[in-house]
C-alpha cells in the first residue's frame, strides 16, 4: 500500500472490517495466483477519492461531486462493489449511491441544506455498515457585496408615509437571504421622520421595508448604510416632496356661462407653493351661492390614488341665476377650500355699440370694418373712416375722441378693443403729417390677447404710439397688447397692396391676403403682374412677420378686377382664400400656379384656393354662374366653409363626381358651401328671399368657426323676408312714408353638420324718409366665451324730415340697443358698429 492510499485510510478511518471468499475468476481478476491450492482471504478497503471539505452558500449544490475509491488489500480496484450515501448532518440532499466501477470509484452529488454549518455525508460499502468513510461539507453564508434600495414614490405629500425597501445583495447580484447585517436610514430632507437602525433577521430573507416620511418641500433622497461596513449602501434620489393641501383649484368653469347651460370642472389639490398634492386622499363637497333649484352641482367626492391630486367632473355644473356666482369647492376636515366666479348671462343678446360723432354736422365715413374675439370674450374692431369737411371732424369711442385736425378725405385707421359686456377698453388712432393716410383694413388677436393689424399707410411719418414710428408708406403689421399699447410696427412691403385678411397659424406665424397692383415685392419675394390690373396675393409670414412664400393670382391680359373680399382661414397645415374677380376690358383668366380660371366679361367669377403648409397649391376651384364667394373659414378638422351670394343658378365643383348645382329663389340667394381639404364640395345650401327687388346692397359678408365646427354668418339683406334652410328666418319691414329699399343687418348660426339653429336682424327705428344702407362689409368672429361677435357700418343718405332714425338690435331681447345715426343732418355720412351675442 503507497503512501497516498495510507494517508487516506488514516483521515477516512477506513476499517478492514470483512474477508470475502472469493472464486478463482475473481482471485484472478485482483492478480492473484490461480494454481491448485486453497483460495485466498480478500480484504477490501474503502477510502474518499475527492470531493471532501468543500464550502458553499446554504441550498447551493457543491461545485465537486463526493468520490470514494473501493480497493483490495494488494491495493488494486474492484469493480461492482455496493456503495451508498447517507447525510448524517445538516439536511442536504444527496444522490443515491451505485456499484463500483471498474476503476473501484463511485460518486454523488451532494446539495447543501439550507443553514450555515457543516454538512456530513457517510459513504457505506453496502450490508457492511462498518466499511465506511465520511464527507464533511461547510455551508457558509455568502458575502454581501451591495445594498439596494427604492419604492418610495417619486412625489410624496409632506408628512404622508411611504414604504422604503433595502435588499442585500450577493456578488452575482442575487438577494442575499442570509444577510443579517445592521442598516441606519438618512435623508437629505431635514424634516425626515426616519425608523431606528434595523438588524436583519432570518424572516426578512435578504430584504426589508421601511416606513418612511419626508416632511419638507423640495426634492431630497433617502440613502440606507450598513453599520459596520459603510461601503454597503445605497440611496433612491430626486423624491420630490409636496407640502400639505393648502387649497383647491376650480378649473374649466367658463368665466361667461347662459343659465342652464352644462359646464364641466377640475378639481386639483395645491400646496401652498402651488404644488399639485399627488397623495391628497380627502373628502370634497361643492355649494354656490346661486339658489336656484335647478341649480346642478358635482355630489361630494373622495379623491383616490390614481387621481393624483387632481379630478376632472365632466357636464356637472348647471347655474341658473342671472348675474355672478360662486362655485365653492371645500374639505371639511382638511380646512382647505377653493372657489371660481362664474358670470350667468341669459341666451341671446349681450350689446351692441356704436362709433360717434361729437359734431354731427361733419360726418364721416367708415371702410374696412372687421372684428376679432378676444380670448377672455371681448373683441376688437379695426376700421378707418374719414370726414366731409375739414371744420376738425371727429370720432369718438365712450370717452375716447380722435380728431382729423381739419382734414377732409383723408383716411385714419381707428383700433377699438370692446370688454365682453361691450364696454369700451381702449381705441387708438395713428397720426400721420397733413397730406398722409393711415387705414387699418386686416385684423387678428392672439393667444394671448394681443391683436395684429395689416394696413396700409402713407406721410412722413406715421405715428402708432407707445415710441412706435414708421417713415415712408406702403403695407404695414402693427401689434398692440392687451391695453393698447403699441408693440411694434414695420413695413412689409413698399408697394401698394390692399390687405385683407390676416390669420394667426397655430404653430406660429400668420397667413394673409391682400390685393396688389403693378409690379411688387413682399420682403424679398418679388410678385408678378400683368397689365394695369389688381392680382391676388396669399402668403405666409413668420411669427417675425418675415414673408416666408407667396402665391399670386395673375391675369396675363391686365384686364381683371378684383373685388376686395379675398378673406381668408387658415390652419398650420392649409391655407384658404376666396374672391370674385370680374373682366372689364375682356374676358379675364386668373392664374395661380398652373391653374387658371376663366370668366366673362362684367361677369363675377369665383376663386377658391387652397395652399400647403409649404406654399404648394392643394386645390384652386370656381363656380359656374353668377357668384359672388366673400368669405371663408377653415374648421379645426381641416374643412373648408364658404359663404357669399348668388344671383342665378350656380354649379359649385363644375366637373366633379360630387357638382351640386343651386338656384336662386327670388332676386338673390345666400348660400354655404362646405369643402374638403382637397377641395371636394361636400354640400352647398341656399335661403330664398321675397322682399323689395331692388338687390344691391344684399350680400352674405363673414364667416366664422368656432372650435366645435359650428359656424356663425352675417351680411345684409334688403327690407323683406330672409330664410334660411331648416326654416330658419328672419323679417325686416319697410319703414311707412320711406321712399327707398332698406337693408338690415343679420347674424346666423349653424351646426357643424349645416343645419340652421337661429338666426336674428337688425330693425329700423324712427326712419321715415332716408335712403337707409348698409355697405356689405360685416365681418364675424367668435370669442373665447363662445359669444360671436359681429362689426360693420350702418349710415344713412339724404336727410327729408327732423327724425333721428336708429339702427335697433337685440330687437324682442331684454339688452335691445338702439343705435343712433349721429349725423342726422350730414350727407351720406355713417358710423361703425360691433355687437356681440351668445348662442341661443
Amino acid at each position: 500500500m503507497n503512501s497516498e492510499l495510507r494517508a487516506r485510510a488514516r483521515r477516512c478511518r477506513f476499517v478492514l472490517a470483512a474477508c470475502w471468499f472469493v472464486g478463482f475468476g475473481s482471485l484472478a481478476g485482483c492478480g492473484l495466483n490461480t494454481g491448485a491450492g486453497p483460495l485466498p482471504t480478500v480484504h477490501l478497503e474503502i477510502a474518499v477519492a475527492s470531493g471532501d471539505e468543500q464550502s458553499a452558500a446554504p441550498g447551493e449544490k457543491l461545485r465537486e461531486p463526493l468520490v470514494v475509491l473501493v480497493r483490495n488489500q494488494f491495493g488494486f480496484p474492484v469493480a461492482g462493489v455496493a456503495v451508498s450515501f447517507e447525510v448524517t448532518q445538516g439536511g442536504g440532499i444527496a444522490t443515491v449511491g451505485t456499484r463500483t466501477s471498474t476503476d473501484g470509484r463511485v460518486e454523488t452529488q451532494l446539495t447543501l441544506g439550507p443553514d450555515v454549518g457543516p454538512n456530513t455525508v457517510v459513504a457505506s460499502v453496502a450490508d457492511v455498515a462498518s466499511l465506511s468513510v465520511t464527507f464533511t461539507e461547510n455551508a457558509v453564508a455568502p458575502a454581501t457585496r451591495s445594498l439596494a434600495a427604492g419604492g418610495l414614490p417619486a412625489t410624496m405629500t409632506a408628512g404622508v408615509p411611504g414604504n422604503f425597501t433595502v435588499t442585500a445583495r450577493d456578488a452575482s447580484g442575487r438577494t442575499n437571504g442570509l444577510y443579517r447585517g445592521t442598516v441606519k436610514l438618512t435623508s437629505t430632507d431635514p424634516g425626515a421622520v426616519l425608523p431606528a437602525s434595523y438588524t436583519f433577521g432570518a424572516s426578512d430573507a435578504g430584504s426589508h421595508t421601511f416606513p418612511v416620511a419626508l416632511g419638507s418641500a423640495g426634492t431630497w433622497s433617502v440613502t440606507a448604510t450598513d453599520t459596520r461596513d459603510p461601503g454597503l449602501t445605497a440611496t433612491q434620489y430626486g423624491i420630490k416632496v409636496v407640502g400639505k393641501p393648502k387649497k383647491l383649484l376650480l378649473t374649466g368653469l367658463p368665466g361667461s356661462v347662459g343659465a342652464g347651460s352644462v359646464s364641466s370642472v377640475t378639481l386639483t389639490v395645491v400646496d401652498s407653493a402651488g404644488v399639485v398634492v399627488t397623495g391628497y386622499a380627502g373628502t370634497i363637497s361643492f355649494s354656490s351661492t346661486d339658489a336656484d333649484p335647478g341649480v346642478v352641482l358635482p355630489s361630494a367626492y373622495t379623491f383616490t390614488a390614481a387621481d393624483a391630486g387632481a379630478h376632472s367632473f365632466p357636464a356637472s355644473v348647471v347655474l341658473e341665476t342671472f348675474g355672478p356666482e360662486i362655485v365653492t369647492a371645500s374639505d371639511a376636515s382638511a380646512g382647505i377650500t377653493g372657489s371660481a366666479t362664474v358670470t350667468v348671462r341669459t341666451k341671446g343678446f349681450v350689446f351692441a355699440s356704436a362709433s360717434g360723432t361729437p359734431d354731427p354736422a361733419h360726418g364721416h365715413s367708415h371702410v374696412h370694418v372687421n372684428v376679432a374675439g378676444c380670448p377672455d370674450g371681448g373683441s376688437v374692431v379695426a376700421g378707418s373712416f374719414w370726414g366731409y369737411s375739414t371744420d376738425d371732424p371727429t370720432i369718438s369711442f365712450g370717452s375716447s375722441s380722435f380728431s382729423l385736425s381739419s382734414l377732409a378725405f383723408v383716411y385714419r385707421s381707428y383700433l377699438v378693443r370692446y370688454k365682453a359686456d361691450g364696454s369700451v377698453a381702449w381705441a387708438s388712432v395713428p397720426t400721420t403729417d397733413s397730406t398722409g393716410s393711415v387705414s387699418h383694413a386686416a385684423l387678428c388677436v392672439l393667444a394671448s390677447g394681443s391683436t395684429v393689424v395689416l394696413g396700409t399707410g402713407s406721410g412722413f411719418p406715421i405715428d402708432f404710439g407707445s415710441s412706435k414710428t414708421l417713415k415712408g408708406s406702403g403695407l404695414y403689421a402693427a401689434t398692440y397688447d392687451e391695453s393698447g399699447a403699441c408693440l411694434s410696427a414695420m413695413f412689409l412691403s413698399s408697394s401698394y397692396f390692399v390687405p385683407t385678411s390676416i390669420a394667426a397659424l397655430p404653430s406660429g406665424g400668420f397667413a394673409l391676403t391682400a390685393q396688389y397692383y403693378g409690379p411688387a415685392t413682399l420682403g424679398s419675394i418679388s410678385l408678378p403682374s400683368s397689365g394695369f390690373s389688381y392680382h391676388a396675393l396669399i402668403a405666409k409670414l413668420d411669427a417675425a412677420f418675415t414673408p416666408v412664400w407667396a402665391v399670386t393670382g395673375d391675369d396675363a391680359t391686365g384686364d381683371t378686377f378684383l373685388t376686395p373680399a379675398s378673406i381668408s382661414g387658415a390652419t398650420d397645415d392649409l391655407i384658404v382664400a376666396a374672391g370674385t374677380f370680374t373682366g372689364y376690358g375682356g374676358a379675364p383668366a386668373l392664374t395661380f400656379g398652373t391653374t387658371t380660371i376663366s370668366g366673362a366679361l362684367y361677369v363675377p367669377t369665383t376663386y377658391l384656393v387652397g395652399c400647403k403648409s409649404d406654399g404648394t397649391i392643394a386645390f384652386v376651384k370656381t363656380a359656374t354662374g353668377t357668384c359672388d364667394l366673400t368669405s371663408t373659414a377653415v374648421t379645426p378638422t381641416g374643412k373648408v366653409l364658404a359663404t357669399g351670394s348668388i344671383t342665378d343658378a350656380v354649379t359649385f365643383g363644375p366637373g366633379e363626381p360630387g357638382a351640386a348645382t343651386v338656384g336662386v329663389a327670388g332676386s338673390t340667394s345666400f348660400f354655404v358651401a362646405s369643402f374638403a381639404t382637397d377641395g371636394a364640395l361636400s354640400w352647398v345650401k341656399t335661403t330664398s328671399y321675397s322682399g323689395s327687388s331692388s338687390t344691391f346692397f344684399d350680400a352674405a359678408t363673414g364667416i366664422a368657426c368656432a372650435d366645435d365646427g359650428s359656424f356663425a354668418v352675417t351680411g345684409n339683406f334688403t327690407t323683406g323676408t330672409l330664410t334660411f334652410w331648416d326654416g330658419v328666418g328672419v323679417t325686416t319691414t319697410i319703414p311707412a312714408g320711406s321712399y327707398f329699399p332698406q337693408t338690415s343687418v343679420f347674424l346666423a348660426s349653424f351646426k357643424a353638420d349645416g343645419t340652421a339653429k337661429w338666426a336674428k336682424a337688425s330693425k329700423l327705428v324712427d326712419f321715415p324718409d332716408f335712403d337707409y344702407l348698409i355697405a356689405p362689409s360685416c365681418s364675424v368672429s367668435f370669442c373665447g366665451d363662445g359669444g360671436i361677435v359681429i362689426a360693420g357700418k350702418y349710415g344713412q343718405g339724404f336727410s327729408f324730415g327732423t327724425t333721428t332714425p336708429e339702427l335697433e338690435l337685440g330687437t324682442g331681447e331684454p339688452t335691445v340697443t338702439d343705435l343712433p345715426f349721429s349725423p342726422s343732418t350730414a350727407t351720406s355720412a355713417d358710423e361703425s358698429f360691433c355687437a356681440k351675442w351668445f348662442d341661443y
